[in-house]
């Protein structure tokens, strides 16, 4: 669903479950001339009150060794260009029928706890 909406925009998929010596990126994608590096969450929805988000489930050490192998990537894809990096979460309802999605776009460096931007799609 995440890599549909991508495409859509424009996006050129590079890789899916991309790993390096870092570690694993989810999609990694051209758009517009920069890397683009997205980790997805995904999680059944439980209601417009339910306090869990997928995105919670993306540590800080998962993050940190995200943007060592989104730069390392980076430097052979794209050189001299910084990596984009963003979390897309996705709730699905019983039926696998997508009910919400949030983007957010990730720094260049590792956040502090709890510090997200909305990415625009």
């Amino acid at each position: 669903m995440a890599l549909q909406r991508l495409r859509a925009l424009g996006a050129e998929l590079l890789g899916q479950r991309v790993r390096t010596n870092d570690g694993e990126l989810d999609l990694v994608l051209r758009l517009d001339g920069r890397l683009l590096c997205v980790e997805v969450k995904s999680s059944r929805w439980i209601g417009s009150g339910a306090k869990f988000r997928p995105g919670n489930r993306f540590s800080l050490s998962q993050e940190q060794r995200q943007v060592r192998a989104a730069q390392a990537l980076a430097r052979r894809w794209t050189p001299g260009r910084e990596p984009r990096r963003v979390l897309a979460e996705l709730w699905f309802d019983e039926q696998g029928r997508l009910v919400q999605e949030r983007w957010h776009e990730l720094e260049t460096r590792p956040r502090k706890a709890h510090q997200r931007r909305p990415f625009r799609l």
